[in-house]
């Protein structure tokens, strides 16, 4: 059965280890350790995106401050990173092929933990076990093209996730989120032949698609879960549902590219970013 490699258990981990972990004094400090870790990446991308987003006035109104992330924030994910190992214990479940329904069951923390990873671009490297997968089809599991791209919204969306990993506590750990992969079958789906109803639907009056009041919501996806040039450019609703539920950004982790048959469902995924218009 084939299954995620994590950081901890790759040949570098004392070295990522030594470098995340270590107390980090400000965004420069933490640009420059985290450029240190992989070759040919440049330092200025995270120190660019924050002062951008420090001095971008639609941001005022929920703007996580300097202090607040570097007192709080920076060091909850390099504590998240630094327990993996314990986190993840016994946990092994196996990659969502495409065509192949299967469900996983995570913890919060531990999709947080997975977010913080992702913020350092740990699965920079060949992170899926031998076998028929390889990590051309999956999307790319990493934050960094929202830093090269200065992408402030992006930003926004992840900063208010893990303040609200800050906030949430206990009662947030005992949280759980699934990924679910369903496959439809294609024989006997003679749409025009059909006369079953259709399902009913509620058409809401809200100024975005998500809010609706229905507990199940529908978006459109490419081959790969928020596309192959994932925050490089104009947001699509894709990505504006992965940025205002930041724990579906697990699934870029464990579901393969879709088949033309395959729906992934995230059941538990909390809101916790509003947003005005589309694209730029």
């Amino acid at each position: 059965m084939q299954r995620i490699i994590f950081p901890w258990e790759t040949k570098r981990w004392l070295e990522i280890s030594r470098k995340v972990t270590e107390p980090m004094a400000s965004i420069v400090d933490m640009d420059t350790k985290t450029a240190s870790l992989y070759r040919g990446r440049k330092p200025r991308h995270m120190i660019d995106l924050f002062a951008t987003y420090h001095n971008d006035s639609q941001f005022e109104a929920g703007r996580i401050t300097k202090d607040h992330f570097v007192n709080d924030l920076l060091p909850m994910m390099q504590k998240l990173i630094a327990d993996g190992p314990k986190t993840f214990r016994d946990f092994t479940p196996g990659l969502m092929a495409p065509d192949i329904g299967g469900s996983i069951i995570l913890t919060r923390r531990q999709v947080a933990t997975i977010v913080a990873c992702m913020w350092f671009g740990l699965f920079d490297y060949r992170f899926v076990s031998p076998g028929p997968l390889s990590v051309n089809d999956f999307p790319d599991p990493t934050l960094a093209p929202m830093f090269e791209r200065q992408n402030v919204f992006a930003l926004q969306c992840v900063l208010g996730y893990l303040n609200r990993v800050h906030q949430g506590g206990d009662e947030f750990d005992k949280g759980i989120i699934v990924i679910k992969r369903s496959v439809a079958s294609v024989a006997g789906c003679d749409w025009a032949a059909s006369d079953k109803p259709l399902t009913e639907i509620f058409v809401g009056d809200g100024p975005t698609v998500d809010d609706t009041t229905a507990k199940l919501q529908l978006v459109g996806s490419y081959e790969y879960i928020g596309g192959l040039n994932m925050f490089k450019g104009a947001l699509t609703t894709s990505e504006i549902t992965l940025l205002i539920r930041p724990e579906c950004l697990a699934t870029m982790l464990f579901c393969a590219k879709m088949g033309n048959c395959d729906t992934i469902t995230v059941f538990g995924a909390e809101k916790m970013s509003k947003y005005a218009g589309y694209g730029t």
